[in-house]
């Protein structure tokens, strides 16, 4: 009888030690996980996905799911200033097809978008991501049933690894214990903050590539929509069913990672289950990119100029298909306006010494060509 009495006693006391060894752990790592809150002028990833719960219930119309195409190629204020559309940009880098479903589950948890638009290339990269962004996109959703069903979605993952450092921060960030800052302490187990820019990351400056035809190009990973793939758009598009929203999928202008195969494969499968599918790449007759100007590493992504004229097309195209309702100057949306005016002040300088850095350079070209032709005349 005693026997028995010291072995229960011996297995609570081993179960107490491990729940408060995890409990432990995950208050440690939450207080040495980066909290990315950053300032308004200064807005991170960490901060955009967390502003998404800061945003009033039912007041977003649009919104996009994907990876840094989305978050450095659409501009949310300028769809509200030109066109009164609310929308946000809830993405990630490197952001997976499966990751992809796990925040449009958590979107419909507080906004009710009439359009949701998920990126086409999610679909086609076989590595998908770095093992860090899985983690980094995961952490940065809300605590809740949702953050843990990704976690622990086979599909969602690479390795054990990834997993252990999702549940316990304190493993990829144990050496920041001796690096806090105020803000660990003040934003200790906060998982919200504000976004004015609505999920927007702009990059201000240039490094251009030659305007070839790179839709003819060959790249690496699937040239066909994956089993996973069709999974995980089959998910989505029955979620927005179910909350009456449309699902669209959209591809941003990618250089580097889009071309003619990818075009029609998207095209086909979007056609037979259909979902509407918007290919920028092959209306940049209209969208307008120059990769001499538009980009600001060789054409992987887009800069703040590129994005401005993305955004630009995207309202048109909202505003000729789908007729969203405008909300500037409505009740109930005062923080937009706000938000708007935090925006421009923020902006409107940087915007200024971007353009006329880009035309400095034009003009400094157009010299240099003049030299160039005179020299050429004169040796004749």
């Amino acid at each position: 009888m005693r026997k028995k009495k010291k072995s229960k006693l011996r297995v609570i006391k081993v179960v107490g030690f491990i729940f408060t060894l995890v409990i432990v752990l995950k208050v440690m790592g939450e207080l040495v996980r980066p909290k990315e809150l950053g300032q308004i002028d200064e807005e991170t990833i960490g901060l955009t996905v967390k502003g998404f719960q800061d945003e009033k219930e039912k007041t977003i119309d649009s919104v996009f799911v994907g990876s840094s195409y989305y978050y450095r190629g659409i501009i949310p204020m300028d769809l509200y200033e030109e066109k009164g559309i609310t929308s946000y940009v809830y993405s990630t880098s490197g952001q997976r097809i499966p990751t992809s479903y796990y925040y449009l589950k958590n979107v419909f948890r507080t906004q009710k978008p009439e359009l949701v638009f998920v990126s086409a290339d999610l679909a086609f990269d076989k590595s998908c991501a770095a093992d860090g962004n899985i983690s980094s996109s995961i952490n940065n959703l809300p605590d809740n049933s949702i953050k843990y069903q990704a976690m622990f979605d086979k599909n969602n993952y690479g390795g054990m690894l990834s997993w252990i450092n999702t549940i316990f921060p304190i493993i990829p960030y144990h050496n920041r214990i001796n690096n806090l800052v105020d803000e660990d302490y003040s934003n200790f187990m906060v998982y919200k903050g504000h976004s004015v820019s609505k999920g927007f990351l702009p990059v201000y400056t240039v490094k251009p590539c030659e305007n070839v035809e790179y839709m003819d190009k060959e790249l690496d990973g699937y040239s066909s929509i994956p089993k996973v793939a069709d999974k995980y758009y089959t998910k989505m598009n029955k979620l927005c069913e179910e909350n009456k929203s449309k699902l669209i999928i959209l591809q941003l202008p990618a250089y580097t990672a889009w071309n003619n195969k990818r075009h029609e494969a998207t095209k086909e499968y979007a056609g037979k289950k259909n979902i509407e599918f918007v290919d920028l790449n092959s209306e940049n007759d209209e969208v307008g990119i120059d990769y001499k100007v538009d980009t600001y590493d060789k054409g992987e992504h887009l800069n703040y100029s590129g994005a401005k004229k993305v955004t630009k097309y995207i309202g048109d195209y909202i505003d000729k298909k789908h007729k969203l309702k405008d909300h500037r100057k409505e009740k109930g949306y005062e923080k937009w306006e706000e938000d708007l005016g935090k925006y421009k002040e923020k902006t409107e300088k940087i915007e200024r010494d971007f353009y006329n850095n880009i035309n400095k350079k034009d003009n400094k070209n157009d010299e240099n060509k003049k030299e160039r032709l005179s020299k050429k005349h004169k040796t004749r």
